[in-house]
């Protein structure tokens, strides 16, 4: 007898087209584009792995945006695999709250890839 799953989220995701910025503790920065998004977390495409259950700082771009609406929200690793990167949210800010309602509410994926807004190289050490 085969067994069915069943995913159950806390929040529904959305395909999104945003740049996704993630900051380890150590001071490492990792890019990439956001797959999907929730308010509960994200799964993002990037190049580099990291280390499972580690906690970081995600930020969130729009292309086209100035980076005075990005969003900024800590996080953990949740999860690694052949999809991407997937980070649980923990607290998010009122402000940045309402910054992500609205990429919800008007992320719709494009079809497009996202195209990097800002220069991150200088905060590179």
């Amino acid at each position: 007898m085969e067994a069915k799953w069943a995913e159950h989220r806390k929040y529904p995701r959305k395909q999104v087209c945003l740049w996704v910025e993630v900051r380890l503790d150590s001071g490492v920065i990792v890019d990439g584009a956001a797959l999907n998004l929730s308010h509960g977390g994200l799964l993002f495409e990037t190049d580099f792995m990291l280390p499972l259950d580690c906690t970081v700082r995600v930020t969130l771009l729009r292309d086209g945006e100035a980076r005075e609406h990005h969003v900024e929200c800590h996080g953990t690793v949740c999860r690694l695999d052949s999809q991407g990167v997937a980070i649980m949210f923990g607290e998010v800010c009122a402000d940045c709250t309402a910054r992500l309602n609205h990429l919800l509410q008007t992320g719709e994926d494009d079809g497009g890839e996202p195209i990097l807004v800002a220069a991150f190289a200088g905060e590179y050490y």
